[in-house]
């Protein structure tokens, strides 16, 4: 009996020792065992940048591209599957294009100046940023370094049409404001016309600064000219041909002493642009520092041109979008 006791005892610690060799072995080298790359967002590489809402982008051993969403710290959490180095690649923003009225989840990152274009500046690419992942169970850090990124609040999203002589007359917000005004499905003269037309976008500036633009009786819009200083003076954009391929975007970013951009077709194979920088740069005949918001103050209105107020109907849809600086 003495024996057979002893074989038992032998048994059951032969069966013990493989256990825990099997178990020992399994943690160290098991090709999917679970860790977080934890990624903070800070302006300078050490500060914290406490935005939400931001897509931060890592790319695995394997080529494939892992995802985490920001929290209210500026923290993304992304679960690895196993070792190996990991590649920040981006930072992108969300785009509040197509948001609903009153939204504030619009996340962009403030262009630098001379502003290039109107249009969202969403994902900014990250370099030299690698996270080595060793073992499972443990939080695998890293700070990066990203611009100054705008909370976009979208302030109006709406149609007008106008009186019987072609008057529009469109206000937003409770006092100036840095944006984006995009314009689309332009309709100038539903009633047999159009005579000529005219839009004015309008800026901040107390000498009543502005960009108009100019539609004939054959194509949407086809100049346009920028009057601004005392004596508001003209300055010409060209000749343009939107093609009603799209919006149309401005932008006023309230940056660079009244910086502004203008962009349309983006939807054909090359976008048109006029910018500030490209008719001559900063000047009191060409700021634009914020558009004109608040109660009585027009961020844009429509007007015939010629015509002796004849009776053409005029229309667009607008959306109207604010930038306040995280």
């Amino acid at each position: 009996m003495r024996k057979f006791h002893l074989f038992k005892l032998a048994v059951v610690f032969i069966i013990l020792n493989s256990l825990f060799l099997i178990s020992g072995c399994s943690s160290s080298n098991d090709n999917n065992a679970i860790a977080d790359v934890v990624i903070q967002l800070t302006t300078d590489g050490t500060t914290a940048y406490p935005v939400d809402q931001m897509t931060v982008s890592i790319m695995a051993p394997d080529g494939s591209v892992l995802t985490g969403v920001t929290d209210t710290n500026g923290v993304a959490t992304i679960t690895v599957s196993g070792p190996g180095d990991y590649d920040v690649v981006s930072v992108t923003g969300v785009d509040a294009t197509s948001l609903a009225q009153g939204s504030t989840t619009g996340r962009e990152f403030v262009k630098s100046n001379p502003l290039a274009n109107p249009y969202p500046y969403l994902t900014y690419p990250i370099s030299g940023v690698t996270v080595t992942v060793t073992d499972p169970g443990y939080n695998y850090n890293a700070n990066i370094t990203v611009p100054s990124i705008n909370e976009i609040t979208v302030l109006e999203v709406a149609s007008a049409t106008s009186d019987t002589y072609g008057h529009i007359d469109v206000t937003a917000g409770t006092s100036a404001f840095a944006g984006r005004l995009m314009l689309s499905n332009l309709v100038f003269g539903s009633n047999g016309g159009p005579p000529e037309a005219s839009i004015g976008i309008l800026s901040s500036d107390p000498n009543g600064n502005k960009l108009v633009l100019y539609q004939d009786t054959t194509t949407a819009l086809t100049g346009g000219n920028f009057y601004g200083g005392l004596s508001l003076t003209s300055t010409s954009i060209g000749s343009i041909s939107y093609l009603l391929a799209g919006p149309v975007y401005f932008e006023a970013p309230g940056t660079g002493s009244g910086d502004w951009a203008l962009g349309y077709n983006l939807s054909v194979a090359s976008a048109d642009l006029v910018t500030r920088a490209g008719l001559g740069g900063a000047n009191a005949t060409l700021n634009s520092p914020d558009f004109n918001g608040g109660t009585g103050n027009f961020v844009f209105q429509i007007r015939q041109t010629i015509g002796n107020n004849a009776p053409y109907v005029y229309s667009c849809d607008y959306r109207i979008f604010q930038f306040t600086q995280f």
